[in-house]
């Protein structure tokens, strides 16, 4: 939903919403000048994604309170059948347990297989690695998150079927040696801030 007045976008969620939510297979909404507070009018039904039994796509954009994102998490128990999630454009300032509350239950959609997370934190180690696994991911984007050595080692060990990695590495140590074979990617783009050997290293641990 872009450009569309609050009163129309309530009486739609109201009234329109529920009559088609079993057939919708995926949902933009955005938080951006043109429709504010528009997921936020959207999350505040504790049953508003209950219908969507058919949603395989999901993308949020210009979430800039960390309310929505908790009423979001609230909601992952009704996306089991989601297989896209976009998190665009988020501006909000994170305790360290929140973040990794997020991440994780992001990793726990069973059926998760294409994420996007754009995320603005203050300071880069607002974001928390996973600390559970995810087979289903397969496509994972990560933007303004630049990873150290080991926070790329701990991503790749929860996400072990990833195929296809866009992010952003610092510079890895001369000589770091990376501590497993990454067997499953076939698709990489690393923003890298200074190539070294360890950085060298790193590809070598990858198929050809």
């Amino acid at each position: 939903f872009q450009s569309i007045p609050k009163n129309d976008f309530n009486t739609i969620c109201q009234q329109n919403l529920p009559l088609i939510a079993d057939h919708i297979t995926a949902l933009r909404l955005s938080d951006d000048d043109d429709t504010p507070e528009e997921i936020d009018i959207f999350l505040s039904n504790p049953r508003a994604f209950h219908r969507f039994t058919q949603l395989k796509s999901l993308s949020l954009y210009h979430i800039s309170s960390i309310e929505t994102l908790k009423k979001l998490v609230k909601h992952f128990a009704h996306l089991q059948h989601l297989t896209h999630f976009d998190l665009i454009d988020c501006h909000v300032v994170f305790q360290h347990k929140t973040s990794r509350y997020l991440i994780n239950r992001i990793w726990r959609l069973p059926k998760l297989t294409h994420c996007h997370l754009d995320f603005h934190f203050q300071y880069n180690s607002d974001f928390t690695i996973p600390n559970i696994r995810s087979k289903s991911i397969e496509h994972l984007w990560i933007e303004n998150i630049v990873f150290a050595f080991n926070g790329l080692n701990r991503l790749f060990r929860s996400t072990p079927n990833i195929r296809h990695l866009i992010a952003s590495i610092d510079q890895m140590p001369e000589n770091q040696q990376f501590p497993f074979f990454i067997e499953s990617i076939s698709s990489l783009r690393l923003i890298v801030d200074h190539l070294t050997s360890g950085t060298i290293n790193l590809f070598k641990n990858m198929p050809n």
